[in-house]
């Protein structure tokens, strides 16, 4: 969830530098042209967006280690813009990654592989629905610590969670997560 009210300045500036991180590649952990744009820009924003925990970024060398949902180094679950092997990007997580879609008003593929088999497990989210999943049987494990997992069916998804230990997990359909994503993103939609 998104720290406080962002201010119309600042939600600008958030998708100046999201839209920048989208259109580039991590370079050694960080994300320079984002650094350069902060700043140039209004340093209020920028702080406001820090504040909210929308960008994180090393105090000691300026710049920018993460424009949520995209972070830079791992962990991170990786994604591809548009499903497109070359525009692979890194998400702070499960959760953070079902929000690029309506952020970016693009699609993104999503891969994982099931806690239980391995197999790969593929969701294409567009920007207001999930356009498909592969396996259809495909839905998503939630910890007690909030960490998600794409699972491959119900069963591997049960399977999973019982070799959790943890009392509190759950089983979530996948839309239920693009649902969650729009709300802990809801301040900075567009």
């Amino acid at each position: 969830m998104i720290e406080g009210s962002i201010q119309p300045e600042a939600k600008r500036l958030y998708h100046v530098l999201l839209r920048i991180v989208a259109d580039q590649s991590e370079t050694l952990g960080a994300f320079p042209e984002v650094s350069d744009a902060h700043a140039a820009g209004n340093l209020d924003a920028f702080g406001a967006l820090v504040d909210a925990g929308l960008i994180r970024h090393d105090s000691e060398t300026g710049l920018v280690t993460a424009v949520l949902p995209f972070v830079s180094g791992d962990p991170a679950t990786l994604v591809m813009l548009d499903g497109d092997e070359e525009q692979q990007r890194r998400a702070a997580s499960i959760p953070d990654a079902f929000a690029l879609a309506p952020l970016l008003d693009r699609s993104v593929r999503i891969d994982d592989a099931c806690p239980t088999c391995g197999g790969l497990v593929t969701v294409l989210t567009n920007p207001d629905r999930i356009g498909s999943k592969q396996p259809r049987s495909a839905v998503a494990t939630r910890l007690s610590d909030g960490n998600v997992r794409l699972a491959c069916s119900p069963e591997h998804a049960q399977d999973a969670l019982n070799a959790s230990g943890d009392g509190e997990a759950v089983m979530i359909s996948i839309e239920s997560l693009l649902i969650s994503a729009h709300e802990a993103y809801a301040a900075v939609l567009p």
